[in-house]
C-alpha cells in the first residue's frame, strides 16, 4: 500500500499502473527497452530524480525479461544502473503472474513489486 503522498516507479513500460494508482510518474520517461537507448547520462539523470523524491516502491514487469531480441533484458542489453540501483536499495516485497512466461504486450503478464531497504537492513554493496 502506498501512503498518501507516496509515488512509485514503474518499469520497463507499464504506465498503465500510474493511471489505475492515481498518481503520476516520478519521472518523465515512461519506456525502458533496450530499443529506446536510454543512455548512462539520462540513467544518471533518472536515479537523482528517483532518489530526490524519494521513492520507496518499484513495479517491475516480466516484460524486462522479454524474448523478443528488440526489447532486451533489463539489466543485461540495457538498463545497467538502474537495474544496479534496484539490486542494491531495494528488496522483493511481492510478485503477481508466472514471471517465467514469455510476455507480450497484453497476455502472460507478470510483476514484481519491490521496497526500498530500511536503513536497519543496510544498503548491498
Amino acid at each position: 500500500m502506498l501512503g498518501r503522498d507516496e509515488t512509485f516507479f514503474a518499469l520497463p513500460y507499464d504506465p498503465l499502473y500510474y493511471y489505475l494508482a492515481g498518481r503520476p510518474s516520478p519521472v518523465r520517461e515512461l519506456a525502458f527497452f533496450e530499443f529506446v537507448r536510454v543512455t548512462p547520462r539520462q540513467e544518471g539523470e533518472i536515479l537523482l530524480a528517483l532518489d530526490a523524491r524519494p521513492v520507496d516502491v518499484v513495479v517491475v514487469s516480466n516484460r524486462s525479461q522479454a524474448r523478443e531480441i528488440a526489447l532486451g533484458r533489463f539489466g543485461e542489453t540495457y538498463g545497467h544502473e538502474l537495474a544496479s540501483w534496484l539490486g542494491r536499495e531495494f528488496r522483493p516485497a511481492a510478485g503477481f503472474g508466472l514471471w517465467e512466461a514469455d510476455p507480450g504486450w497484453a497476455w502472460s503478464h507478470a510483476t514484481r513489486i519491490h521496497r526500498r531497504r530500511a536503513a536497519s537492513e543496510g544498503v548491498r554493496p
